[in-house]
């Protein structure tokens, strides 16, 4: 029987942090309407075997919608950027999308491809006219491949390294670190795949992590005044 794990990224940050895993998604939209009018906002999202998320302090808007086909999220998606929301979280899975919007502004650019090449094309296209990626995602069901890119995300470098073994996405670390960037997201696009970004300050990340490692990393991180930006679940 597949284990669940968790991945996570931290960043320097300030003000509380609130995390659940494994929620159902009655008690994710419940706990989200609790916490939603005391000024907290959702700062990531994954479905994968229940629904796993981190809300920071915020006071802005904010949309979220799950279990959605592409067409769907297509619809929703430029909704919410006429009302000036920008998307900050995407996952895929079976063809069902779940996604976080909350407000922003600029550009942003939305691309699902099956073809490996044209989204790291696509990257490079974007990141030249100043674009910065919120995610990249794989629907492992469909062979599909989705990218998401925003303007107001700063400036700077952005690297991103894919099919990577553990040792040596620590070695890639590594050298980014010593390069001035950092980890700012971990995901899988045909393997596992780091992106990383101009940044500075400390950071931690984790890699299919058993749920009370992953708790005791939380603890230890929010202690040092990091905070997680990036969530993610898989199964081993």
């Amino acid at each position: 029987m597949a284990s669940k794990r968790l991945n996570g990224v931290w960043r320097p940050g300030t003000g509380g942090e609130v995390w659940y895993t494994g929620l159902s998604a009655a008690d994710f939209q419940a706990k989200d309407g609790e916490l939603f009018p005391q000024n907290w906002r959702v700062a990531g999202l994954d479905t994968n075997g229940g629904f796993s998320a981190v809300w920071h302090p915020g006071t802005d808007s904010q949309r979220i919608w799950w279990n959605i086909s592409w067409p769907d999220f297509v619809r929703r998606n430029d909704e919410c950027v006429h009302q000036g929301l920008r998307l900050v979280s995407l996952r895929v899975s079976d063809t069902h999308h779940a996604a976080v919007w909350r407000t922003g502004t600029g550009r942003q650019e939305v691309l699902r491809t099956h073809s490996v090449n044209e989204l790291l094309a696509a990257d490079n296209q974007h990141v030249a006219e100043g674009l910065r990626l919120v995610t990249m995602q794989q629907d492992s069901d469909e062979e599909a491949y989705y990218g998401v890119w925003r303007a107001d995300l700063g400036g700077g470098a952005q690297q991103v390294r894919r099919v990577l073994s553990d040792a040596a996405f620590r070695a890639e670390d590594t050298r980014q670190q010593a390069a001035g960037l950092r980890l700012v997201e971990i995901t899988s696009i045909a393997g596992l795949t780091g992106v990383w970004r101009t940044g500075t300050g400390g950071s931690s990340w984790t890699y299919q992590q058993p749920y009370d490692g992953f708790a005791g990393l939380m603890t230890r991180n929010y202690a040092a005044g990091l905070r997680l930006v990036n969530l993610s679940v898989g199964y081993v």
